[in-house]
């Protein structure tokens, strides 16, 4: 093992661990990967006891820069890779790469570049991969400023060394540790542009007083302007390889979470480890700005360097890339750039026809519009609030009902919108295998975005789920049958460190539910699910539905032999018109050890779906009519009419001394059409002339599948008798004179 510090101060530490969400352009692979090591601390005891508060202390050492990216060239086609650009504004770090063209007739390929930043919506934060580590540490930071400086070298460009200040307070509650001013360092390896990768060192140092057991879960925020590329867990391992716990990057919520092992119950005194972030920025960071990041009131102000975007290659007749969808490790987000090199020169191409074929792993999704309009949405409000402008296609229905979106782009830096360019894609179709199209001539590039849903991915992928690539096959044709082909690759590609030596490593168990809604649409967050370990009746994780109904608890670590009871109850809400599922799922895990590492045998329920049932309370109908005497006195009950019609209603009712004609209120529950007839009675006063009208009632209630609510809408048509119209209501009698024999 690499010793770096001298034999009476050694450290341990959690080393290089990296992660990237890669987007890929035309046959180009970016992967994340990472490695965890930690190093072993011997008597160095500064804590404080009895409080768990530790005084920031310091000393830095160096480390090794980030783990590079590669680019995998496809088979079959002629390309070449640029040189390594900034990555480009999406949810993910892209590092697209235009793959040059098989030209049949032309014989001449382009050259390689790799393409601008391309955004659904606006210029958007950029995820390039990252690291976490465990390394000894005790220095801290309460408000330190960084000005980010700007290079393009590999190295760190900038190194905060920590100032004198306040001390780091660990607070324990339950099973939950949350830290105050924790020691926190930003540097900026690659320069400090927009879309250059951030590293974000976290060191904590917590007191020997502070009790650290099995399952306790360490939490920290991680600033809303700094962005986390992808949710993924790994393990933080100790001396000699051993697991001392599990971090959890929680892209959805900017958290960071440590799940222990029982390691610090065995191991009481330095209890020590570094965080190690590869980050990028939100899109609401304004270049060249002074930005303040809070970490938990460690205070750093950077300023962030231009948002310069590459740009396309003369003559590109398509590029493409794909990113991960926050939240989704099934779906992937792919962006099609038609036309892109008209950016650089003039360029129409007429008789384009484009076609997509996805391989046996993926399928097309055609009804992700709401993932989709959510991921877009987001992205939309976080450009407005780094740079107050509007959005071309705020007020544009870019998805258009289909599985494909299609936006004109006039410029990529910075990014301007032209808005919807659905209407000149011609002759779309789709399948669960892909899709094609035509456009008959363009003269601009536009963007065609879809996703794709991976069929045989988990919800909490493993480490080779991550490492698969996935793509799909692309043949476009145009001007007089020119053509080229390529195969187009995303994946992730992700590592742990090694081996325990000293300690098994701990078993991990996932456990993941699913919510279903009956009555109107499920939305995300809106029912709570808690993970109670029967033995202490406590609450040991609490989640929340996303918006597919997926219900995914943090992981469950073991480190001792045994068998272990858990149940999953959802939390009884109070929305009215809602019957929530009173199921109990009871979980086992038996736990036995293998070798150097501890087994886990789950035995799920039969039943691991929660249902839910939103009924709306009736819709509510009142028929008002009004009576009219002419030559006479109207008195209450005079005259007499009735309401016939469907769910058996027949009632009688008599006027008001005012005309009125009150009905008793009609109740639905159920969508539906439904008639009524409402007429007079005749009466048997010769000298009254009474009015034959007839009003048909039509009531159409209907249900909003958002909301779950039924509504009524009521039609009234008037025929015969004293009607003056199909809108009159008013029943019209006449006194008359009696006839003189």
């Amino acid at each position: 093992m690499k010793r770096i510090f001298s034999d009476s101060k050694e450290r341990f530490s959690i080393r290089k661990y990296s992660i990237g969400v890669a987007s890929v352009l035309l046959s180009t692979l970016v992967f994340v990967e990472g490695n965890v090591y930690a190093d072993e601390v011997k008597n160095n005891t500064d804590s404080q006891t009895l409080v768990a508060v530790q005084e920031k202390q310091g000393e830095r050492h160096k480390e090794s820069g980030l783990e590079t990216n590669e680019a995998v060239t496809p088979t079959g086609t002629s390309s070449k890779l640029a040189e390594a650009a900034p990555p480009t504004s999406q949810a993910s770090a892209e590092n697209p790469v235009h793959v040059s063209e098989k030209n049949k007739s032309e014989k001449q390929s382009n050259e390689a570049v790799a393409p601008a930043s391309t955004s659904g919506t606006s210029a958007e934060s950029v995820s390039p991969t990252s690291q976490a580590s465990v390394e000894a540490s005790s220095s801290a930071t309460s408000d330190k400023k960084t000005e980010a400086q700007s290079t393009t070298r590999s190295r760190r460009s900038k190194r905060e060394l920590p100032s004198s200040g306040g001390a780091t307070t660990y607070v324990k509650t339950g099973d939950t540790i949350t830290v105050q001013n924790p020691d926190v360092e930003v540097n900026f390896p690659n320069g400090n542009g927009l879309y250059a990768p951030v590293e974000t060192i976290i060191r904590m140092n917590m007191p020997d007083s502070l009790t650290i057991n099995r399952n306790d879960k360490l939490v920290l925020d991680i600033p809303n302007e700094v962005r986390i590329p992808t949710s993924l867990h790994y393990d933080v391992t100790g001396p000699g390889g051993q697991v001392i716990g599990n971090a959890f990057l929680d892209s959805i919520n900017n958290k960071v979470i440590t799940t222990f092992t029982d390691y610090f119950e065995k191991n009481n005194l330095e209890k020590n480890y570094t965080l190690n972030l590869s980050t990028g920025w939100k899109a609401t960071v304004r270049p060249n700005v002074p930005t303040e990041l809070n970490f938990n009131g460690t205070k750093i102000t950077v300023t962030v360097g231009p948002e310069n975007a590459p740009t396309p290659a003369a003559k590109s007749k398509v590029e493409k890339y794909g990113e991960a969808v926050t939240g989704h490790p099934e779906l992937i987000r792919w962006t099609i750039r038609v036309n892109a090199g008209s950016l650089v020169a003039p360029q129409v191409l007429n008789n384009y026809q484009l076609i997509d074929s996805l391989p046996d792993d993926q399928e097309l999704v055609q009804d992700g519009d709401p993932v989709l309009k959510e991921f877009d949405d987001q992205r939309k409000a976080a450009w407005r609030a780094g740079h107050a402008t509007p959005i071309p296609d705020d007020h544009v229905d870019l998805w258009n009902g289909k599985a494909l979106r299609a936006e004109k782009v006039q410029s990529i830096s910075p990014y301007v919108s032209k808005g919807n360019a659905i209407q000149l894609l011609e002759n779309i179709k789709t399948s669960s295998s892909g899709f094609s199209f035509k456009i008959a001539q363009l003269n601009e590039m536009i963007y065609v975005r879809y996703m794709t849903r991976l069929k045989n991915v988990s919800a909490n992928p493993t480490l080779a789920e991550l490492q698969q690539k996935h793509g799909n096959d692309i043949k476009i044709t145009y001007n007089n049958g020119e053509e080229y082909s390529y195969q187009a690759a995303f994946a992730f590609k992700a590592g742990g460190s090694g081996s325990a030596t000293k300690a098994k490593k701990p078993a991990r168990v996932d456990l993941s539910f699913t919510k279903k809604l009956e009555g109107r649409n499920l939305k995300r967050g809106e029912f709570t699910f808690n993970l109670i370990d029967d033995r202490t009746g406590k609450v040991v994780d609490t989640q929340k539905n996303d918006s597919l109904g997926n219900i995914t608890f943090n992981p469950l670590l073991f480190n001792s032999v045994g068998t272990y009871h858990y149940t999953v109850e959802e939390v009884t809400g109070s929305e009215a018109g809602m019957t929530y599922d009173p199921m109990k799922a009871n979980v086992t895990i038996t736990v036995n050890a293998n070798g150097d590492s501890y087994i886990a045998q789950t035995t799920m329920p039969t039943d691991t779906e929660f249902n839910n049932t939103f009924k709306s309370s009736p819709v509510k109908v009142n028929l008002e009519f009004n009576k009219s005497l002419s030559n006479g006195t109207l008195n209450a009950g005079d005259f007499s009419f009735t309401l016939t019609g469907d769910n058996n209603v027949n009632e009688t009712v008599t006027n008001k001394a005012d005309g009125k004609i009150n009905f008793s209120e009609l109740s639905f529950d159920k969508v539906g059409v439904y008639n009524y007839t409402v007429k007079e009675v005749k009466g048997n006063k010769s000298d009254v002339d009474y009015d034959a009208m007839t009003i048909a009632v039509k009531v159409t209630v209907t249900k909003d599948e958002d909301s779950g609510l039924l509504t009524a809408k009521t039609e009234l048509t008037s025929t015969g008798g004293e009607a003056t119209g199909t809108d009159d209501t008013t029943f019209n009698n006449y006194v008359v004179a009696p006839v003189k024999t």
